[in-house]
């Protein structure tokens, strides 16, 4: 019996018949009846210590006791300065973390043992990532250079489900138009089984290849990680992760097709203290917000919040205790909104028996208005996938708002405190000048980063006019700088046949802005058009019908012979885009 097709009517008919038997008493009673198994309460009592070790609070609270620069006083170097950018906003145990990094640090893991590994998943949500999940992405790559191992669950399975925490109600999963149909064993009959849009799975792997794939440098020297994705090759990788720099992607809907219901329950359900759940503030604070609409009379009536995803929390456990079997996990990294799924995967690991694992969170993004930078909100302006060229992203950072600055510096990038604190002081601009080039320089190498200084910034693009006026021969340099510069703005390809039939303008624009939107809404190119501000290769066209052809084609020659044919288009002062040409 597969867990996603028979586990939600089980349960609801335990959970049921468990506040049947309570008379529906208040959540309160609930929290205290779980309490009265001594075994439980050893195990969340241990956790609870720990995590008080470094934190202002007795009690983990999703969310709250940030980490302040400067303590906790810690052995690793490594640690140390992530402590000091404040990228670790909590941590569960900050001497385990503290132990784990330091003998990482000296190398002193067995030859034939398995490597270390840090866990983050990642839901999918929407077919790309924000800059919050840069932000984790960017944190997973400095412990990969520590000579650690990643492993990064996608969501295929828990996206169905949908993460209640701090939600004021279910969010609304866009699934695949074709619906996977399967033979229900309760239902006897076939069933739509829910899929998550495969293309949100692909944009969301081409993310992580972008953002992973670039070589680290570990001890001066260049490593390239090696990806691992298990649904293509699982072959030999136990013996790949003993060794480092390994990062293994998982997707969590195989592993939940394979769990059977009876297995879910004697593992995680059993394991799992639903007074614990509820009383996280991050599944509190949904259930507040429904309840308090309705009559106090009726406690629960009001509760918007169905089994599946109530039960989300546990499937994250799994998930943790998954990978921390199978591929040495010893760190759980996510946001501070994920610290009450962290936890109740900590002690599930740890009534399970699973000791020295620790729970990490990084900050939450926010934008000038104090509001999560997420996915879901209209906040979200950068969209990162594959596809999203240096230009854009550079952009991006150069214009943020000037109170995000510092923290983005400290967290986003390399950069030593002292130049940061150099380059706000200053001029704001020159900060923001600075995390642009850097993050660009990390994610697509410094040539992009030198192409667009070159050829980007100068007032209308005045400096690629001598590329517009018709053919040219350059030195190799400058053909390379010139040819990167192509591919860091937003492009696309175009066959000299179909432009000897001649494209319409607009329709040309359309083809190279659309797929580099931010967000669906623009001024659309037919009314650009007609006023005025759209060039062809430096020259002003009004006419929306107009067709570019292949006389607009311009060209640029190597001394070693290589030729880049394009055609440049720009919309306004600012925004400039290369048709580029295959003969």
């Amino acid at each position: 019996m597969k867990f996603f097709g028979a586990i939600s009517p089980f349960i609801a008919l335990m959970f049921l018949s468990r506040l049947l038997e309570e008379k529906c008493q208040p959540l309160a009673f609930l929290h205290v009846q779980a309490f009265k198994s001594g075994h439980i309460h050893r195990k969340v009592n241990t956790i609870h210590a720990s995590f008080s070790n470094f934190s202002s609070s007795s009690q983990p609270r999703d969310g709250q006791c940030p980490i302040k620069s400067g303590t906790p006083t810690v052995t690793s170097r490594f640690l140390a300065d992530c402590v000091d950018r404040g990228l670790i906003f909590q941590a569960t145990d900050m001497s385990k973390l503290d132990d784990l990094l330091c003998e990482s640090a000296k190398g002193i893991f067995c030859q034939d043992s398995t490597y270390p590994a840090v866990y983050y998943g990642i839901d999918c949500t929407n077919n790309f990532i924000h800059e919050g999940t840069l932000l984790q992405l960017l944190l997973l790559r400095k412990f990969l250079s520590q000579k650690l191992n990643l492993v990064i669950v996608i969501g295929g399975g828990t996206t169905v489900v949908g993460d209640p925490s701090y939600k004021q109600r279910k969010n609304r999963i866009k699934k695949d138009g074709n619906v996977q149909v399967t033979k229900s064993t309760i239902l006897d009959k076939p069933w739509n089984d829910s899929i998550v849009e495969e293309g949100n799975e692909k944009a969301i792997l081409g993310a992580i290849y972008k953002i992973l794939s670039p070589p680290l440098t570990v001890d001066g020297k260049e490593v390239y990680p090696n990806i691992i994705n298990t649904s293509e090759n699982d072959a030999n990788i136990s013996n790949r992760i003993k060794s480092p720099y390994n990062v293994i992607i998982i997707n969590n809907r195989k592993l939940y097709e394979n769990v059977s219901l009876m297995e879910y329950l004697e593992i995680v359900a059993k394991n799992m203290n639903l007074g614990r759940m509820l009383s996280r503030d991050s599944i509190k604070l949904r259930i507040n917000n429904e309840s308090d609409k309705v009559e106090r009379k009726r406690p629960f009536s009001g509760i918007n919040m169905d089994l599946s995803e109530l039960m989300y929390m546990s499937l994250q456990a799994m998930d943790f205790i998954y990978v921390a079997s199978k591929f040495n996990v010893k760190v759980q990294l996510g946001g501070s909104d994920q610290m009450g799924n962290i936890v109740s995967g900590l002690e599930l690991a740890d009534a399970l028996g699973m000791k020295d694992l620790v729970g990490v969170t990084t900050p939450l993004l926010q934008d000038k208005h104090g509001e999560k930078i997420s996915k879901s909100n209209a906040n979200c302006l950068l969209k990162i996938t594959r596809d999203t060229v240096p230009s854009v992203l550079w952009t991006h950072f150069r214009n943020i708002d000037d109170d995000l600055v510092l923290s983005y510096l400290k967290w986003l990038t390399d950069v030593s405190m002292e130049k940061i604190e150099d380059s706000i002081n200053e001029h704001i601009n020159t900060a923001k000048i600075l995390l642009a080039d850097e993050l660009s320089a990390k994610l697509y190498g410094k040539e992009s980063v030198d192409a667009i200084h070159k050829y980007g910034l100068s007032k209308d693009f005045q400096s690629l006019q001598p590329y517009l006026d018709g053919k040219m021969n350059v030195p190799i340099g400058e053909y390379n700088l010139f040819a990167s510069f192509s591919q860091s703005v937003p492009h696309t390809r175009v066959s000299e046949e179909k432009l000897k039939e001649g494209i319409e303008f607009h329709e040309l624009l359309d083809s190279v802005r659309i797929p580099f939107l931010a967000t669906g809404i623009f001024y659309t190119n037919k009314q650009s058009i007609r006023d005025g501000i759209c060039k062809i290769n430096g020259r002003l066209e009004t006419n929306i019908k107009h067709k570019v052809t292949c006389e607009d084609i311009k060209s640029i020659k190597s001394q070693d012979g290589h030729v880049l044919n394009y055609i440049v288009l720009q919309v306004g002062k600012r925004q400039i885009y290369f048709v580029l040409i295959d003969k």
